[in-house]
């Protein structure tokens, strides 16, 4: 009778090292190219950028009848106007274009002007955990005729009370802390012989506010 001889156990054979390369092309194969990922990316973020900017042009006609609403409704004997409005998304910023203010009685010549005035956050203030504003107001022009003093003197309202820091305060939601002027011009016109007074090339920064 014939007896089966067992069979040798062969060791398993070591695995072998996944070589950089096969790696590379494994991985490769499970994700996209770094550079159409980074692509894809770049596309997503601008579109995204597109959107806000193209919405913030449907908020910019609201947002300035609101805030001349709010301007108004907190002053006393003037009225503010701001003819057109440019909302910044992505800094959270505002821009005015040619803002006046007309005392009620005598509205002409407004008693100020601003060619444009840019109202953003302080980031360096940010960064010391203070979240403020700054202002910059370009071409600011402040005209006081003579009647409209006389109009100042019949008010029993002080002027500290007519509102002109709220008007200022609702035109962005934080707190002034840096006001600067480029190119100010203040004028005093008298109706009597005398030229008209005029100061110009105002430069100026108010800090700390």
């Amino acid at each position: 009778m014939a007896v089966a001889q067992p069979r040798p156990i062969r060791a398993p054979e070591p695995s072998r090292p996944v070589s950089r390369g096969r790696a590379s092309h494994l991985w490769s194969r499970l994700r996209l190219p770094r550079s159409r990922a980074i692509r894809i990316a770049g596309l997503v973020l601008l579109g995204l950028i597109a959107i806000i900017v193209l919405a913030s042009f449907f908020v910019d006609e609201p947002l300035r009848r609101t805030i001349e609403s709010r301007m108004n409704a907190s002053m006393t004997g003037y009225t503010a106007r701001i003819e057109r409005l440019d909302f910044h998304p992505l800094g959270f910023g505002i821009t005015l274009y040619n803002l006046t203010f007309a005392q009620n009685a005598y509205p002409d010549p407004p008693v100020f002007g601003v060619a444009r005035l840019d109202a953003s956050v302080e980031w360096k203030a940010l960064l010391r955990g203070a979240l403020v504003a700054n202002f910059r107001l370009e071409e600011p022009r402040l005209h006081v005729h003579l009647a409209q003093l006389r109009e100042e003197v019949k008010d029993p309202t002080p002027v500290e009370d007519r509102g002109w820091q709220d008007a200022f305060q609702a035109i962005y939601p934080l707190k002034i802390n840096e006001l600067k002027i480029v190119d100010g011009e203040a004028v005093y016109v008298d109706p009597g012989p005398f030229e008209p007074l005029r100061v110009t090339e105002i430069q100026a920064r108010a800090a700390n506010i």
